[in-house]
């Protein structure tokens, strides 16, 4: 069961699902690994070669997906999270790396995505430019798997921009989140933690993030107000405030669906336009969220898998209801 908005999935605690999905299991090994200074990192960080094929099959379906929201007058817009290590590899465990050859796996995402008719920004070189400008404000947490809302408004900021540059969405007149001063908050997920060695796990740094809260009565917007949906994984989920934030730099409503992992985000794209609340608002834009780590696995790697030519099928029955 799904809802929009204020009313966002939630299924569980991420160390949980991040365990017991197939997806990441690691016999006799832990799943996640020490890094340097504190850092812990997620094994599915590691940097592993992009498979041609399913790259091209998911180009495909992707392309198809865009296409056929295109024709029902929706516009699409990715916004792909790099991985921590991606971001932050000075700190990562040296497995984790790959060598220096060729094109990284968040510029082949990149690439796959944007060559499938949405538009997408680079957020590893957004990233990049903050960790210079801004060193010493985080951009993923120490322990958790997660991005922070500094990263996350930043990355909101971002594809506003772009598609305030690329497309053109009806005027709105309709209210919208409001953001407020940024603000110092404790996180206490700390989601990689349990995947660590026992012997490992006492020694837990407290950490902190800025945010900008959502003022009183300005939170994200019910589901028969928005006309742009984020649609995505746990890293949309609001205490990293990405919609929010978009729905400020866009000054229009904004309403949101997540789910975590093992659901994939063809799950939760699947399950939106099939959903009621799809049914009463269509949008004008979705912004799709996808992760490096698993950008190139199709709708047949998920939760609920389907083919790509049923998963199509399924999309294109949701558009004609």
């Amino acid at each position: 069961m799904h809802r929009i908005g204020r009313r966002a999935a939630v299924l569980g605690t991420a160390s949980a699902l991040l365990a017991s999905s197939p997806a990441f299991a690691q016999t006799g090994r832990p799943s996640a690994l020490r890094g340097k200074d504190g850092w812990v990192y997620g094994i599915w960080d590691k940097a592993v070669p992009v498979d041609p094929r399913q790259a091209n099959e998911t180009r495909q379906v992707l392309t198809d997906t865009v296409s056929l929201l295109r024709q029902a007058g929706i516009a699409t817009a990715f916004c792909l999270v790099p991985a921590k290590a991606t971001v932050y590899p000075d700190f990562a465990p040296e497995e984790l790396l790959a060598p220096a050859r060729g094109p990284t796996r968040y510029a082949e995402g990149l690439q796959v995505l944007r060559g499938c008719g949405g538009i997408a920004a680079d957020l590893a070189a957004l990233f990049a430019r903050l960790r210079r400008e801004a060193p010493a404000e985080p951009l993923y947490f120490k322990t958790d798997s997660h991005w922070t809302a500094f990263a996350a408004e930043a990355a909101a900021a971002e594809t506003a921009k772009l598609v305030a540059e690329r497309l053109t969405l009806p005027k709105s007149t309709r209210p919208f989140t409001r953001l407020g001063v940024a603000v110092r908050q404790p996180y206490t997920r700390h989601d990689l933690v349990p995947l660590l060695p026992p012997a490992e796990r006492s020694a837990v740094a407290a950490e902190t993030q800025m945010i900008r809260p959502p003022l009183q009565g300005g939170g994200l917007i019910d589901d028969d107000k928005a006309d742009v949906a984020v649609i995505g994984s746990s890293y949309m989920n609001t205490p990293y405030n990405f919609a929010p934030a978009l729905s400020q730099a866009l000054a229009r409503p904004v309403s949101l669906m997540w789910k975590q992992l093992p659901n994939s985000v063809f799950d939760v794209m699947r399950e939106y336009l099939e959903g009621p609340s799809f049914r009463k608002n269509r949008p004008a834009l979705i912004v799709w969220n996808f992760v490096e780590t698993n950008v190139f696995l199709g709708p047949n790697v998920a939760l609920q898998p389907l083919r790509p030519d049923q998963f199509l099928a399924r999309v294109r029955g949701a558009l004609a209801a």
